[in-house]
């Protein structure tokens, strides 16, 4: 902290250099504390001194933050001068991290502690406890005060000022609570039962599947998500019908209670929580002309009556027992689903009763199905370790097949904008790796006519359950950036093996044909002469098999065109 005092001590161009210098040596993230005595007014002083300004111009440049408490840090001997804060945190740390700094007003210096608390979690927002509120009459506030106040009193030892200072106390609050008028909107409100945490569990689980399945768009995501809506629904409609029809007696044990609908209405009332941990702590005072309407520790002499908990069955009740039973069952059941073998697709001419004699040891015990069509035999299989040892029975053999790439090895792909192309990819795949993103590989885009790089990388990341908090990156490489999902290609997929559509490269094993002279050869190894006519070979048109004029293309895009067409739209 001392060679940042003396950093920011002179404001010039060669000392932001030497801040520069400093913070480099510290990699990734970082939380650096202390008493900077650097002011300015972006966080929280009185004025703006020439340490602050240099401070607040490298923060900005670097994309670093700087967290300061709510309060004065600095407590000066002399009156002449006023509190300020001096005592900040600079940071460089996720965006999924929340900070929270907080004073510690200990009189032990002339500075004040100051904590900084870092979560995962949002900090939940604590209202301070008032003594006043809106429906305070002050007037008569002062009143109860001057008449019940006694000023009359020794005050010679120790135990005398104790109990002077406890009676004011307790004065102030009596008093403040008789010129208080209780708020009758806001006790209307209070007359309904708090939801239970299991629905409220369920509420978020539900919100979580639909945001990720929104970024997806798996049919995996959008199953666990349709199964969590159900079962909410079903949850809040029990819960509704439980409490517009409670249970007659709340002593019964959960195997018990039966949901009736003739039991005996109770009208609301407002409930009063004591500090202890007794089963009276539903003590209600029942209110008179002459009895003040807030407790009055003066006052001794009070009529009270006690009521059941009526709500109390909700914390053991079967309604509780059946949500949680129902969550636990959800979740063990969405965690255990199997991923979806991808089939495979043989176009030789085989012996099928031979053939299905011959794959049937890799498949037992779960056993495989097939379907046979004009274009080949479609196997499909129930278990990734048969689907396996069926494509490499399939290579041995010289079969022509293709399939598809699993789910549990499918990467998860984003596009990073706004990042200049010649930023090392080693140094993305970096910065990614210390916000916990393990990647597979990083492309620049060019641009399709000219191929100019463009400020646009494809990103594949290795697959992990946290791979959609990706989106929540704003910054990296010094670069304000945006993460977005791929566009969907509208085109279908054309394999460069094979010249077919509808399936990649990397899983395809069919006999290879050449884009151009369709010959039986990959299309780099042609050597025919350019000017040699071009043959399809899809339709044996006058034209390579990549042209987009071709009757087979155009009869896949009237398809594909039909089916978005026809489809549905979700409301």
């Amino acid at each position: 902290m001392v060679v940042l005092q003396y950093l920011l001590k002179i404001q010039s161009v060669s000392n932001l250099l030497l801040i520069t210098d400093y913070f480099n040596t510290i990699k990734n993230n970082f939380i650096i504390g202390g008493d900077y005595n650097a002011k300015h007014n972006a966080w929280g002083c009185r004025t703006n001194n020439p340490r602050g300004i240099v401070l607040y111009n490298f923060v900005n440049a670097n994309n670093f933050n700087v967290l300061a408490p709510p309060g004065p840090t600095y407590w000066p001997s002399s009156p002449a001068k006023n509190p300020d804060i001096l005592d900040i945190f600079e940071t460089k740390i996720p965006s999924n991290l929340h900070c929270l700094t907080k004073n510690i007003l200990e009189l032990n210096s002339d500075h004040s502690s100051v904590i900084l608390n870092v979560s995962a979690t949002v900090f939940a927002r604590v209202e301070p406890p008032r003594l006043f509120s809106p429906l305070t009459d002050r007037l008569e506030f002062q009143n109860i005060i001057n008449q019940r106040i006694d000023l009359k009193i020794k005050l010679k030892s120790n135990y005398d000022i104790d109990e002077a200072v406890n009676n004011l106390t307790m004065l102030i609050q009596s008093a403040t609570w008789e010129a208080t008028k209780p708020n009758k909107t806001h006790d209307s409100k209070n007359n309904y039962p708090i939801v239970s945490d299991q629905i409220r569990c369920l509420i978020v689980e539900k919100r979580r599947a639909r945001a990720k399945y929104q970024v997806t768009r798996l049919p995996s995501h959008k199953t666990a998500y349709n199964k969590l809506a159900n079962l909410l629904k079903k949850v809040l409609a029990k819960y509704k019908s439980f409490i517009m029809n409670p249970p007659a007696k709340s002593s019964l044990s959960p195997s018990h209670i039966k949901n009736t609908k003739n039991n005996l209405t109770i009208h609301p009332i407002k409930i009063v929580k004591s500090n202890d941990n007794t089963n009276n702590w539903q003590t209600v005072p029942i209110r008179s002309p002459s009895t003040p309407t807030s407790p009055n520790p003066i006052i001794q002499k009070t009529n009270s009556f006690s009521s059941k908990n009526w709500f109390s069955a909700l914390a053991t009740n079967e309604i509780s027992y059946e949500i949680s039973n129902e969550v636990e069952m959800l979740s063990q059941e969405i965690s255990n689903v199997q991923p979806k073998i991808p089939p495979i697709y043989i176009k030789d001419d085989i012996d099928f009763f031979d053939f299905c004699k011959k794959i049937k040891p890799f498949t037992d015990p779960d056993g495989f199905n097939t379907k046979s069509s004009s274009s080949g035999l479609k196997l499909m299989t129930y278990s990734i370790n048969a689907y396996r040892q069926i494509i490499k029975f399939l290579e041995i053999n010289n079969l022509n097949f293709h399939t598809y790439q699993t789910n549990e090895e499918k990467a998860f792909r984003v596009v990073i904008r706004h990042l200049h192309h010649t930023t090392p990819t080693d140094y993305i795949k970096e910065e990614l790796h210390s916000l916990g993103f393990i990647t597979r590989s990083i492309t620049n885009c060019l641009q399709y006519k000219t191929k100019n790089p463009l400020p646009l990388f494809f990103v594949d990341l290795e697959p992990s359950p946290s791979n959609h908090n990706i989106y929540k990156v704003d910054s990296i490489c010094y670069t304000k950036i945006k993460i977005e999902a791929p566009h969907p290609k509208k085109n279908p997929v054309q394999r460069l093996r094979c010249q077919n559509y509808g399936h990649t490269r990397t899983y395809c094993h069919h006999t290879p044909r050449c884009v151009k002279r369709c010959d039986i050869h990959l299309s780099f190894e042609c050597q025919k002469d350019s000017n040699t006519p071009a043959t399809c070979a899809l339709c044996s048109g006058d034209h390579p098999a990549s042209y987009k004029g071709c009757p087979k293309f155009k009869l896949l895009q009237k398809g594909r065109s039909s089916i978005k067409t026809n489809r549905p739209t979700e409301t």
